[in-house]
C-alpha cells in the first residue's frame, strides 16, 4: 500500500527538517488545545464554587476549599504542559532549521549541479547522434534508367 504523503528520504536533512515542522506545528495545536482545556476546567470550578457560595450548605467552606484546590491543581498542571509543550516545539524549530539550512546550502547546491551537467550530457549526446545521422546519409548513387543502359 502506497502512502498518500510520501516521506522524504533521500535526504537525512530533508527528512529532519520536515520531521521538526510536523513537531513544531503539532506542539503548537496542543499548546492550543491545552489552554483552551485548563481554562474551561478553571472557569467550571468557578461557577461551581459561585453555586456554593450562594447556597446555605453547612460543609460550604470544605466544599469551596476542595474545589480552591482543583484550580490550583488545573493550573499547575497546565504549567506544567506549557513548559513540555514549549520545549517540544523549540526542539522541533531546531531541528527545521537545522535540517533546512543545511538541507538548502549544503545538499541542494550539489544535486543541481548534478541536474546540470546530466543535461549537459544529454545535450551533447543529442548533437553528436544528429552529427552521425547527417554523416551516415551518404549520397545515394543514382540508378541508371533504361535509357541511359541503351546508349
Amino acid at each position: 500500500m502506497e502512502p498518500k504523503l510520501p516521506i522524504p528520504t533521500d535526504s537525512l536533512y530533508k527528512f529532519g527538517a520536515l520531521f521538526g515542522l510536523a513537531l513544531t506545528i503539532a506542539s503548537m495545536a496542543f499548546f492550543v488545545v491545552n489552554v483552551n482545556t485548563a481554562n474551561d476546567r478553571i472557569n467550571q470550578y468557578r461557577e461551581a464554587i459561585f453555586e456554593i457560595d450562594n447556597s446555605d450548605d453547612q460543609n460550604k467552606s470544605l466544599r469551596i476549599m476542595a474545589y480552591q484546590n482543583q484550580i490550583e491543581a488545573a493550573k499547575s498542571d497546565h504549567r506544567l504542559y506549557a513548559k513540555v509543550l514549549s520545549g517540544m516545539m523549540g526542539v522541533g524549530a531546531g531541528f527545521a532549521c537545522i535540517g533546512f539550512f543545511i538541507w538548502a546550502y549544503q545538499v541542494q547546491p550539489i544535486q543541481l549541479e548534478m541536474l546540470r551537467l546530466e543535461k549537459q550530457k544529454l545535450a551533447l549526446e543529442v548533437s553528436l547522434l544528429e552529427q552521425k545521422l547527417t554523416t551516415d546519409k551518404a549520397p545515394i548513387p543514382k540508378q541508371p534508367t533504361q535509357v541511359e543502359n541503351s546508349e
